[in-house]
């Protein structure tokens, strides 16, 4: 298949750019870590990937324009969450600027870094480096534990979420916690940023 025209990526809208870049199909994830005075900070993040198995490194890049920008420069601690299919709403939450993100935040587990319960997977990090890119930082974690269960991820593709396949009994949990409640009752104010 012939490639369309050629864009020059540097004088382009920044939105054709992005939209070119989204055709990359990720994961997604939610980045978590508590601020120097104990508050958690958390956002929504499919800029991740592996680094080195040894020593075990990960990194996540994250806009500096985002208001948590700062808070994951001079974490410590940080965690990154690997959510599955049934994780949708809270993914959307941590996404936004809405009620339904104070929700998500107040249901972090306790402790440094804090953690989204029942992920597919999660990694709990310390800070390895902190390298500036443009408009992101590219946080590199450390990693010192992790966890994982079976089930489906959650995908994203040219702006939109998809699945991988049947529902699993996470849905029932998600739901159980409130997340689409939360999600629904703010939707109609909702503006879906970076953080």
């Amino acid at each position: 298949m012939p490639h369309g025209t050629w864009v020059d990526a540097q004088s382009c809208d920044r939105r054709a750019l992005r939209d070119m870049l989204g055709s990359f199909m990720t994961g997604v994830t939610v980045v978590a870590a508590r601020n120097e005075d104990g508050a958690p900070s958390a956002l929504t993040a499919n800029s991740f990937t592996s680094v080195s198995l040894d020593p075990p490194l990960i990194l996540v890049c994250l806009a500096k324009s985002s208001r948590s920008a700062g808070v994951f420069s001079r974490a410590e601690r940080f965690s990154v969450n690997i959510l599955g299919g049934w994780q949708r709403d809270l993914s959307a939450a941590f996404a936004s600027r809405s009620p339904a993100k104070d929700v998500a935040l107040e249901a972090l587990t306790p402790g440094s870094p804090p953690v989204v319960d029942g992920s597919l997977a999660t990694i709990a990090c310390t800070q390895h480096q902190v390298v500036d890119a443009g408009d992101h930082i590219i946080l590199i974690g450390g990693v010192t534990e992790f966890t994982s269960m079976a089930g489906e991820p959650l995908g994203y593709f040219r702006g939109a979420y998809f699945g991988f396949g049947p529902a699993t009994s996470g849905d029932r949990a998600a739901a159980s916690l409130g997340w689409e409640a939360a999600a629904q009752t703010s939707a109609a104010s909702t503006d879906v940023a970076a953080d």
